[in-house]
């Protein structure tokens, strides 16, 4: 049986991308719409069962965390990103050699 169900969700603690990716990934199953007053975000689902808002919650707090992941590690994945596909544009130096644990086993097995 469909129901209605609320969501107010804390503008401080959660994005609005957060939000919409969320709506999105369960917007094959559910009838959602994001609203908003000035301490929070207003989620209204037309076609809600008793998992819409464990499933909502659930992908909501993947998506948080994916986006706080993703703002922290930006500069190192734009490093590698830049040295894959621009290899001569930066120039690291050399920390040492490092020895590999199974080259040496081997090395020392002969």
């Amino acid at each position: 049986m469909s129901s209605f169900s609320k969501l107010e969700i804390s503008k401080e603690i959660y994005s609005l991308k957060s939000i919409k990716d969320t709506v999105y990934w369960l917007s094959s199953q559910y009838i959602i719409i994001i609203d908003s007053n000035k301490e929070y975000y207003i989620i209204l689902c037309e076609n809600s069962d008793e998992n819409f808002k464990t499933k909502f919650l659930r992908s909501l707090n993947d998506y948080s965390l994916r986006d706080l992941i993703s703002e922290k590690t930006k500069d190192i994945k734009n490093l590698v990103i830049t040295k894959a596909f621009y290899p001569d544009l930066l120039e690291f130096k050399p920390i040492g050699n490092f020895d590999d644990p199974i080259d040496m086993e081997i090395n020392e097995a002969k």
